[in-house]
């Protein structure tokens, strides 16, 4: 079973799946990005949803799937099962866990997705290209050890799927590497970019600092 955080009511029909990010050296938890901003947001009733906190097995981008569970599809299967609880599912994560949401509310369809700043795909070549200097070591030992990487991009995932999940990527015009991840999805009829002026791979900060983070919470189920 999955390893996760939980904050719910139990009388929501709606439910958010939030993913951690990258686990820095000297840390032993991700960064969630979101959590502080939605419990105040429950606190303040705002909103009214079960909120899910999970976390990677390991810095892979969850390609070994959620902390707790065998595998990647194990943790689609997990996730699935969770889904089924609700009527409708957003998914939302940074970074890391910005791809974490793609993947996994792409292959749950997922009523909506809200990722900020994510990585989109892994193969060398790609990286190489765009300078993905960050995170380094990880990410070309990835593309190295996993078969088929090219499976795993967002594109794949998405083009994979019948039924589309709203997709909605937030991205800093000031990061080079975050605009050509970006920009591999554009041409994707369920998926929205959103370049942010004069920001950079950290904008999610920005985000919550401005106000703007309790907007996108808070409008995720609307309409």
């Amino acid at each position: 079973m999955a390893d996760f955080d939980i904050s719910t009511s139990g009388k929501s029909d709606c439910a958010i799946f939030t993913f951690g990010s990258y686990t820095n050296p000297g840390r032993t938890e991700p960064s969630y990005a979101f959590v502080n901003t939605i419990l105040r947001l429950k606190k303040l009733g705002k909103i009214d949803i079960d909120v899910y906190y999970f976390k990677a097995k390991k810095n892979d981008w969850y390609l070994s799937g959620l902390s707790g569970e065998r595998d990647f599809c194990s943790s689609i299967e997990f996730l699935n099962k969770l889904k089924s609880k609700y009527s409708k599912i957003a998914c939302a994560g940074n970074s890391m866990g910005g791809y974490a949401a793609l993947a996994f509310g792409s292959l749950i369809q997922a009523t909506k997705v809200e990722a900020f700043s994510p990585q989109t795909r892994f193969d060398n070549h790609f990286l190489s290209e765009i300078g993905e200097y960050r995170w380094k070591e990880s990410l070309f030992n990835l593309a190295e050890s996993v078969t088929d990487i090219g499976d795993y991009s967002i594109k794949s995932i998405i083009e994979s799927n019948v039924e589309k999940s709203d997709c909605t990527i937030y991205y800093g015009e000031k990061c080079k590497q975050d605009s050509r991840y970006a920009l591999e999805l554009v041409n994707l009829e369920n998926v929205t970019l959103n370049k942010q002026q004069e920001l950079d791979h950290d904008l999610v900060t920005n985000f919550r600092n401005s106000g703007k983070l309790d907007e996108v919470i808070t409008g995720i189920f609307q309409n």
